[in-house]
């Protein structure tokens, strides 16, 4: 019982700060309350959009060569990533 106490207390604790973070930080004045609630998490969101990324690429470039227009596939990605703004860090 103490262990989950603990757990409890300690999550309540981080969540507790990250919300004092939101709404209190630099971030959240110039940029807003979004900003500042999910910038903590972009350590999990960069692996995530990295992996999201990687299955567009290998989805559409299979889907392009079993058309038999594999040499689009090249234009298409340039196309994709001018019109995805998140993706043109990749």
């Amino acid at each position: 019982m103490n262990e989950a106490l603990e757990h409890v207390v300690f999550g309540g604790l981080a969540v507790i700060a990250w919300v004092a973070w939101a709404l209190c930080s630099e971030t959240r004045h110039n940029h807003g309350v979004w900003v500042a609630l999910l910038l903590p998490l972009l350590p999990l969101l960069v692996p995530l959009l990295w992996l999201v990324y990687g299955l567009i690429v290998a989805v559409t470039y299979v889907a392009f060569a079993a058309r038999g227009r594999r040499d689009e596939h090249a234009e298409f990605m340039r196309e994709f990533r001018a019109r995805s703004g998140v993706f043109t860090l990749f």
